[in-house]
């Protein structure tokens, strides 16, 4: 590692939210610092009013961007802009990481004061920005990123966390069969895929004894789909949880569908727990997993229903087969998210510009 390699991490929102943007930035922060260059990190505390907090944070980025050699913009955000044309006048390397297809989850003619900001946002960024990194090829390209400043690192996951994991026990009867869901139930593209498992979910039990599906998540959609499948006692909301690996724990398996996705922390949670992942077509959650060892199905409830069955299935008559696809899960996982292995790589990353210089 190159002894003068400085990076300052630029988080332009507060340090304890909890979606998984947030997570991504407490993780690679710990991570890298953990491989002991120099690391500055800065996030804007409201505290005291966004616009008080906005120049407060822009004060501590004049303070300390001279001692930084590479400045890491954790996230796409019109915040960011100020901050980006700055370090690109100080000749400062800049990586910018991409979360997601910002651009699909807003609609320029619902709400054009939102879309046009993170599009002049966007443009800049891929301006100035010497790396865009994201967790997935399929992210770039939805994006059409130029190849030549696009670099593929997976989301890290400190594998210390299981440690503390507490098991829930969740199970109403020894033989019942659990599976698991999340999705951000603020966002139109993401939540209306669960319409199809929650129709699917409906038909199994009707048909299927001992089979309950959590739902996790919480926002403005969710009351509207707790109204429709209220009479349903085998599928449950649990709304946000803090605890929601340790109820992974418990689970038999996890589903994410979805039609706007790009590489979810929920799916990498289910993985370091060794649990079967049964997700849809969709590339960004393809990439996630290993589809050899778990389920890929079409985003319809038909697709999803036959799956299902095929899981209650095995999990019933081959338990010991179904298992085995987590254990094979786990260490999936743990060879390709381990926060270890994914900071050498970004220390890599960072290395590589500067030797560029």
């Amino acid at each position: 590692m190159d002894p003068e390699l400085s990076i300052l991490f630029l988080c332009t929102f507060p340090k304890l939210n909890k979606n998984g943007v947030h997570r991504f930035a407490l993780e690679i922060i710990n991570g890298v610092k953990s491989k002991e260059p120099r690391v500055f990190e800065l996030y804007w505390s409201v505290e005291k009013g966004k616009l008080s907090s906005y120049i407060d944070l822009f004060n501590n980025y004049l303070a300390v961007i001279k001692r930084a050699k590479i400045i890491h913009f954790v996230s796409l955000t019109p915040y960011n802009i100020p901050f980006l044309v700055l370090a690109k006048l100080l000749r400062k390397k800049i990586i910018i990481s991409y979360h997601g297809n910002y651009l699909a989850e807003v609609s320029i003619f619902k709400k054009p004061h939102i879309f046009i900001p993170f599009w002049i946002s966007d443009r800049i960024s891929r301006s100035l920005a010497h790396k865009i990194v994201s967790a997935s090829v399929f992210l770039i390209n939805e994006m059409k990123i130029n190849s030549k400043k696009c670099h593929v690192i997976p989301y890290p996951y400190d594998l210390k966390i299981l440690d503390d994991v507490v098991k829930k026990n969740l199970k109403t009867i020894p033989t019942e069969i659990l599976f698991a869901t999340a999705t951000n139930f603020n966002i139109h593209e993401k939540v209306k895929g669960l319409k199809y498992l929650l129709d699917a979910f409906e038909s199994i039990s009707k048909k299927v004894e001992g089979v309950r599906l959590l739902v996790f998540g919480f926002g403005k959609y969710l009351e509207s789909y707790k109204t429709k499948y209220i009479n349903n006692q085998n599928i449950v909301f649990m709304g946000f949880r803090d605890d929601f690996r340790d109820f992974l724990t418990g689970i038999d398996a996890y589903v994410h569908v979805s039609s706007l996705d790009n590489q979810p922390y929920a799916i990498i949670e289910a993985l370091t727990s060794g649990k079967v992942i049964i997700c849809n077509d969709l590339g960004g959650l393809v990439e996630t997993i290993d589809p050899i060892n778990n389920y890929v199905v079409s985003l319809n409830t038909e697709s999803i229903l036959n799956v299902l069955h095929e899981v209650i299935d095995l999990i019933r008559n081959r338990p010991n087969d179904f298992y085995e696809k987590g254990n094979k899960n786990k260490k999936f996982a743990a060879d390709r998210y381990s926060s270890h292995i994914i900071s050498n790589e970004y220390i890599k990353l960072y290395n590589k510009l500067l030797v560029n210089e």
